[in-house]
């Protein structure tokens, strides 16, 4: 299974096309809600690590945005394809106004191409 490295969300990201490097913009260091009138589209990048040389392996990456009390207020599934031993993958989360103040976080689960259980690997 590949291993989670990191996940960071960004109001933006950009990929050059001729080096393959990452730029974000307006990196998100916490989402507290109601206060600082969180909501809108988010760009959230996560970053994973395959055995080397890798063998093709086909996964499901679940994103969900949770409230202060784990209440899930915003779910996606992507396909995760393990190519090479570094392999990143996007979702844009479209957050509806937070209206709740406190923490709330973003959590990223995994699990085999057609299996029934996630595993999460970052809250």
């Amino acid at each position: 299974m590949p291993r989670h490295l990191l996940t960071i969300a960004a109001r933006g990201h950009c990929v050059d096309v001729q080096t393959n490097a990452l730029t974000l913009f307006a990196v998100l260091e916490e989402l507290r809600g109601a206060e600082a009138g969180a909501g809108g589209d988010f760009s959230v990048v996560t970053l994973w690590d395959a055995d080397e040389p890798p063998e093709p392996q086909d996964h499901e990456q679940r994103v969900q945005l949770l409230d202060p009390e784990g209440t899930e207020l915003v779910s996606g599934t992507m396909p995760l394809h393990i190519q090479n031993p570094r392999h990143r993958v996007f979702a844009t989360v479209a957050c509806p106004p937070l209206t709740q103040s406190g923490r709330h976080v973003f959590a990223i689960s995994i699990r085999p191409e057609g299996a029934d259980e996630w595993q999460k690997v970052f809250e």
